[in-house]
C-alpha cells in the first residue's frame, strides 16, 4: 500500500465537487458542474465587481431613511399645494401613498411642526414628513419670480459714470515749473481736491481754487517733470 497521495476530492456544495490530481493546473481541474476552477474564480470576481458597482449606486441612508436629495423623481409624485394653516387638503398620518408630496402654499403649524411657504410635505410610507424648501419667502418684498433693478435695492445703475457721481479725473498732468494752473468749468470753490503722483515724489504741494480754476504751487521748480493726476469731487 502506497503512502503517497495521488488525488484529492473536495466537496464544495451539494452539486459541486472538486477532484484533481496532485500538482494539476487550475485550468485542468474539472468541477462536477462542468466548469473548471479557473473559470469559476473568474466568474466569482465578475460577480464581486457587479455587486460593488451596484452598491456604489445605492443611496446613503441617514437615520435609516433615504435623504430627499437622493430620491429619484420617479419615487415622488407632486399632488399639488397644501395649506399648512388649515390642513387643506386634509392630510392624515398613516394614510397616503409613499412618495406623494405637496408644496406648502400657506405657512402654519401642523402636528407640532412649523411649515413655511415652499416647504414640502411628503408621505414616507408611515407618516407625513416635512422637507424643507428654504427659509426665503420673499426678496425685497417681492414673491414668486423676482426681478430686481438697482433702484430696488438702493444701488446705482451699472451705467453710472464718475461724472454722474460728481467725480472728475484729470489724468497724466505734467508739471515742470513751481506753479501749475488748471482751468476747467468743473472746478469750484467748494470742490474737494485730491492729487496723485505717478511716482513717489518727495514734495509737498499746496493748492488753491476759485470758480473754474485750480492752482498748484511747489516750494521750488522740480528738477524733472512731475506726472500726476487730479481728482475733483463736487
Amino acid at each position: 500500500m502506497s503512502d503517497v497521495i495521488k488525488s484529492v476530492k473536495i466537496k464544495v456544495d451539494e452539486n459541486t465537487t472538486i477532484e484533481a490530481e496532485v500538482g494539476a493546473k487550475a485550468s485542468n481541474i474539472e468541477l462536477t458542474n462542468g466548469s473548471n476552477v479557473e473559470s469559476a474564480i473568474t466568474q466569482i470576481n465578475t460577480n464581486i465587481n457587479q455587486v460593488s458597482s451596484s452598491l456604489t449606486a445605492k443611496a446613503d441612508l441617514v437615520n435609516g431613511r433615504i435623504p430627499y436629495s437622493q430620491l429619484p423623481e420617479s419615487a415622488m409624485e407632486l399632488k399639488g399645494t397644501w395649506n399648512a394653516s388649515t390642513n387643506n387638503p386634509t392630510l392624515i398620518n398613516g394614510i397616503g401613498d409613499m412618495g406623494d408630496f405637496y408644496i406648502v402654499s400657506a405657512p402654519g403649524t401642523w402636528e407640532s411642526v412649523e411649515f413655511k411657504v415652499n416647504d414640502r410635505i411628503m408621505y414616507d410610507g408611515n407618516i407625513w414628513v416635512k422637507l424643507t424648501g428654504g427659509d426665503v419667502t420673499s426678496v425685497n418684498g417681492q414673491t414668486g419670480p423676482v426681478n430686481l433693478d438697482a433702484e430696488d435695492v438702493g444701488a446705482l445703475p451699472n451705467t453710472t459714470t464718475l461724472a454722474d457721481l460728481g467725480v472728475i479725473l484729470f489724468k497724466n498732468q505734467s508739471m515742470s515749473t513751481a506753479i501749475y494752473t488748471l482751468n476747467n468749468s468743473n472746478i469750484h470753490t467748494s470742490s474737494l481736491i485730491d492729487i496723485y503722483y505717478n511716482e513717489d515724489y518727495n514734495i509737498e504741494p499746496t493748492y488753491s481754487q476759485t470758480e473754474g480754476s485750480l492752482t498748484i504751487t511747489l516750494e521750488e521748480a522740480p528738477s524733472e517733470t512731475i506726472l500726476f493726476s487730479i481728482k475733483v469731487v463736487n
